[in-house]
């Protein structure tokens, strides 16, 4: 599923050292509905559109951690004890959090499977991204070159595309 929020300036962040407070607001459908009256049909998000967060399903939150921390480089922010763990860069709330919720210890999807194929993180330098790059073939995790840039696979199976901005 798709989660519509919208994040506050950094300066009206909560204490950090008080746990997120997660929750989940009504959704005006009816006020979507009017504002979609006479509206051209949807053709996509525009492109200037950021995804701030990702969530993903992996089967074993350990070596999730070990792959989004040691290979990718992301800090870990906070966890949902054996359930959920939620990882960011540069101090954000979170980047990419990833969950068992869907089963433990279950097989990655086929690659020709129903779901999300794959996502790109963007990077500030070519540097960055050739650091990962050799701490990934360190860990055993072959990068794939693609038109978009170098492709990874978490130990999920999910698509890690990195580009640089």
């Amino acid at each position: 599923g798709i989660e519509l929020n919208w994040d506050r300036p950094r300066s009206e962040w909560p204490d950090p050292s008080i746990v997120i407070r997660l929750g989940n607001g009504r959704l005006d459908t009816p006020g979507l509905d009017a504002l979609m009256d006479g509206a051209a049909p949807w053709t996509g998000a525009p492109p200037e559109t950021d995804v701030s967060h990702i969530h993903l399903h992996v089967g074993n939150l350990d070596e999730a951690e070990r792959f989004y921390t040691g290979v990718i480089g992301l800090t870990r922010i906070m966890d949902f004890p054996g359930q959920a763990v939620f990882t960011s860069a540069g101090g954000y709330h979170h980047h990419v959090a990833f969950n068992v919720w869907n089963g433990r210890n279950i097989p990655p999807k086929p690659e020709d499977g129903a779901g999300l194929r794959s996502y790109t993180i963007v990077l500030v330098s070519d540097a960055e991204r050739h650091t990962i790059l050799d701490r990934a073939a360190t860990a055993g995790f072959a990068a794939t070159e693609t038109p978009a840039g170098p492709l990874l696979r978490d130990p999920a199976g999910n698509g890690v595309i990195l580009t640089v901005a």
